[in-house]
């Protein structure tokens, strides 16, 4: 069995899409851990099946935050989860199978999305969000620096 220690980065396996989690709990007697969806931001905490996981750990050269605001520019009001999954991102604020913003995290509008990278332009595949009718702004990057 793999241990997971607080603060450690982990790819998380969202089913479509994947995304650099911050484990913030040791494994709980039910087989979960706390992750943080974008690390060291409090309101993206979650509690997921160790199965979630993926093995192996994440470098500690990622040292980069971004965020972006992403919202509906034309055609199907489908979001781009595959974009998720290119973009390596997690989604802060909302349900990417329903577009239904999540008032908890403290953030209401619009739908936010962040990533963890080793460099420090943010590197957004804003043509490709186009093609799927979003538009993708970036809006922060922030250091991370793993404790």
């Amino acid at each position: 069995m793999t241990i997971f220690k607080p603060y450690q980065l982990v790819l998380v396996n969202a089913g479509e899409y994947k995304y650099i989690g911050e484990v913030m709990s040791f494994i709980t007697p039910s087989n979960t851990v706390m992750v943080r969806k974008a690390p060291s931001m409090p309101a993206t905490l979650v509690e997921l099946d160790i199965a979630c996981i993926e093995r192996g750990l994440v470098t500690n050269a990622r040292r980069y935050l971004h965020f972006a605001d992403v919202k509906h520019i034309s055609g199907p009001a489908v979001f781009p989860i595959d974009m998720l999954r290119r973009e390596i991102a997690s989604p802060v604020n909302f349900n990417p199978e329903t577009s239904a913003i999540d008032l908890s995290m403290g953030v209401d509008s619009p739908m936010m999305v962040a990533k963890l990278t080793t460099v420090r332009d943010a590197l957004w595949n804003y043509d490709r969000w186009k093609s799927f009718g979003y538009e993708v702004e970036h809006t922060l990057t922030e250091r991370f620096v793993q404790v």
